[in-house]
């Protein structure tokens, strides 16, 4: 139970919006994990969790970027206003359920390997919120000489480079990151 309250208020903190422009939603699933020890808690993750192309899904971090804003005319220049930035992250991560029965070792191998998943999830929801924000900077900058019907197409593809910037961010993060496990 501690442990839940912690990750719980980790990922709280975590994302408290820098400045309101961006707007951050978070919601959290869980998996139930069974064992009394390394081993069982290891052999029940390689049975329950989620799959994803074959591959176990031992945490994850889902995001959904939307944006939203007007525009007009300022002299000269169509320039965006009243943006709206939203992240919507989707945050799976396991919960041992027979923690309480367990020996105080096991407890102490569990809790080292949440903490190295929880770091390593907190990091992709740090991406993701950076990359929102500079969503929001780039429809905060945006303007075009003229009229207004060039700036969403605009805004709209710098927004789309910049996300998917951030998606090849979160796969190399994936990729090169430190390896770990509860066995």
């Amino acid at each position: 139970m501690k442990q839940i309250i912690l990750t719980a208020l980790l990922f709280l903190i975590a994302t408290l919006p820098a400045n309101a422009d961006v707007k951050v939603e978070e919601s959290s699933t869980y998996f139930n994990l069974q064992g009394l020890t390394s081993r069982e808690i290891h052999q029940d993750l390689m049975r329950n969790a989620p799959r994803e192309g074959g591959e176990i899904i031992e945490g994850e971090v889902a995001d959904h970027f939307s944006v939203d804003f007007q525009s007009r005319m300022d002299g000269q220049e169509c320039r965006a206003f009243d943006e709206r930035v939203t992240l919507k992250l989707k945050i799976q991560l396991p919960k041992w359920v027979d923690e309480k029965r367990a020996a105080s070792a096991v407890r102490v191998s569990w809790n080292q390997y949440m903490d190295k998943l929880l770091a390593h999830e907190n990091r992709h929801k740090e991406i993701a919120i950076s990359a929102a924000h500079a969503v929001h900077d780039i429809i905060h900058t945006a303007s075009i000489k003229g009229s207004c019907e060039g700036l969403d197409a605009k805004i709209r593809r710098a927004a789309k480079r910049t996300i998917s910037e951030s998606e090849r961010r979160q796969q190399a993060w994936d990729e090169n990151a430190e390896q770990f496990g509860i066995e």
